[in-house]
């Protein structure tokens, strides 16, 4: 019995704000998670990705987490409009 997918990352622009939607079914790794619709502008306005990458997916008793981290295609894209995504 799954009790809730959970999604997390490490990057410190996404902490602190619920940007990802309740997922109903566990993405597997290379898929991709967009922010929640009402975030959107948010992040569109700060110059971050609105989506990630799923890199692990790991079950517990508690639930699953899903890390996300950047897609390599967002990461470059940012390069080139001189937004530093590490930062």
């Amino acid at each position: 019995m799954i009790r809730g997918i959970y999604c997390r990352t490490n990057v410190d622009k996404y902490k602190g704000v619920a940007t990802f939607p309740k997922l109903d079914m566990i993405p597997r790794i290379g898929e991709t998670v967009e922010v929640s619709i009402d975030l959107h502008s948010y992040y569109q306005d700060k110059k971050l990705p609105t989506r990630m990458q799923v890199v692990d997916v790991t079950h517990t008793s508690n639930g699953i987490i899903v890390e996300l981290w950047f897609k390599d295609v967002d990461v470059k894209a940012a390069e080139l409009n001189g937004v530093n995504l590490f930062q």
